[in-house]
């Protein structure tokens, strides 16, 4: 009885659904963009097993979807043609979770600027390697404009990694992401970072499926420090994992923490953390307004520099 319950709730979801896709372009503009997320956020559920309605499929999975859309339409070897054709692929409907144009702006500037100073200190002081950590890795896009920034500002200062390394680490738990990522990181022309047996001068990437805090106490465990890290990952674990970063002591001086979607889906705790709480003692935050990705709903993205 009970099934039969939840078969029917099932397809009644599903025909309203269909009946508000149909009739989009007829309701006004807010409830449009609201079917707009519903109608590419439900497969995402679907896909990640969160909806009890049976249905699993790699089809629905907007990660190996815009892969695909990327293959098809993207320069090979061509980083701003990959951003690019999944920004294309986000603006036409298809609602994705990755931090999007608007938002990666601040967060490419907050990571030159933390490079800049990294130079400064590898000339001041002899510092010889740069570290930058993704906690939440998803699909790949944050991964390539990182990646490809990093390797720009090597080749632009003519850094050779006998003097000057440059590492990225990019986290996820998730099979699929691992796996989209580091095709999408290969197709935009990093295969031979992603490679031990690279000769070429660029930047190393380590693409690691693991929970975030593992790969914190690994950093810990290999005595190295975090110079750059951006917080992308499930949101009630941006401020725990945080506290673990400085509890292990992994953030280089100076090192810069950027955290997306504080408003939304939102990181509450971890906005008070930085602005009412201890980390107000321990970081210099500026709290950045924007928009979410492939919309104009308002959020916000914290670049927080360590004291």
């Amino acid at each position: 009885m009970l099934s039969s319950i939840v078969k029917a709730a099932a397809v009644a979801v599903v025909a309203i659904a269909i009946g508000l896709v149909v009739y989009e372009d007829q309701l006004p503009a807010p409830y449009q963009h609201s079917v707009r997320i519903a109608r590419t956020t439900v497969p995402v559920m679907l896909a990640m097993g969160k909806l009890p309605l049976g249905l699993r499929s790699e089809s629905f999975d907007p990660r190996t979807r815009t892969l695909d859309y990327v293959i098809e339409h993207a320069a090979e070897g061509n980083a701003t043609s990959v951003i690019d054709t999944i920004d294309e692929h986000g603006w036409s409907g298809y609602f994705m979770i990755n931090v999007g144009p608007a938002k990666s702006e601040i967060v490419l500037a907050a990571l030159e600027q933390r490079l800049e100073a990294a130079l400064a200190e590898h000339r001041a002081t002899g510092k010889t390697s740069f570290i930058a950590l993704e906690l939440g890795t998803f699909l790949g896009y944050g991964a390539v404009a990182i990646a490809d920034a990093m390797k720009a500002f090597k080749a632009k200062h003519g850094l050779r990694d006998e003097d000057f390394t440059m590492e990225f680490l990019t986290v996820d738990p998730s099979p699929t992401a691992h796996a989209v990522s580091h095709k999408m990181l290969d197709y935009a022309g990093f295969g031979c970072d992603l490679s031990q047996y690279c000769t070429e001068e660029k930047v190393h990437i380590d693409v690691c499926l693991a929970y975030s805090g593992d790969v914190l106490r690994r950093v810990a465990a290999e005595g190295k420090k975090l110079d750059f890290v951006f917080v992308d990952h499930v949101k009630h674990l941006y401020l725990s994992d945080i506290e673990l970063a400085l509890e292990l002591g992994v953030l280089a001086d100076h090192a810069v923490v950027v955290g997306d979607n504080i408003i939304f889906p939102g990181a509450p705790d971890y906005k008070a953390f930085l602005i009412e709480g201890r980390g107000k003692d321990v970081f210099d935050t500026v709290v950045h307004d924007s928009t979410l990705e492939y919309s104009e709903t308002h959020d916000q993205v914290t670049v927080s520099t360590l004291k």
